[in-house]
């Protein structure tokens, strides 16, 4: 009995899936047009900013590194945290803290594209 090397088994049952992958694509852009709504190929998400570290939520804020760290611990502001690195949402922020919505991003700020 003859074994088929894996590499050569992939190539096979991926090339029988892929026209039926390709059929239910199409099949199912079919009936997104036939429904009259636009379709877009691109996911449209709100883009979001974000503030890294104590010194960026310490500007954002107008507070002292100490306030920005208490509030932190605390538990009223949102964040998340990637190893060392301190990330909070611009938004999620100022709504914890009921603050109005900033007009122009701020000097720590980037936007998530």
């Amino acid at each position: 009995m003859d074994t088929i090397p894996s590499a050569e088994l992939v190539r096979f049952f991926s090339g029988l899936f892929r026209p039926i992958i390709a059929a239910e694509f199409d099949r199912k852009l079919e009936e997104l047009y036939a429904t009259g709504k636009p379709v877009s190929t691109t996911a449209q998400q709100p883009s979001k900013q974000y503030v890294y570290g104590l010194a960026g939520l310490q500007e954002l804020l107008g507070c002292s590194k100490a306030t920005a760290l208490k509030l932190k611990q605390s538990g009223k502001i949102p964040f998340k945290q990637i190893g060392r690195k301190l990330i909070f949402e611009v938004d999620a922020v100022l709504s914890a803290l009921n603050c109005p919505v900033q007009k122009k991003p701020h000097r720590y700020a980037k936007s998530s594209v």
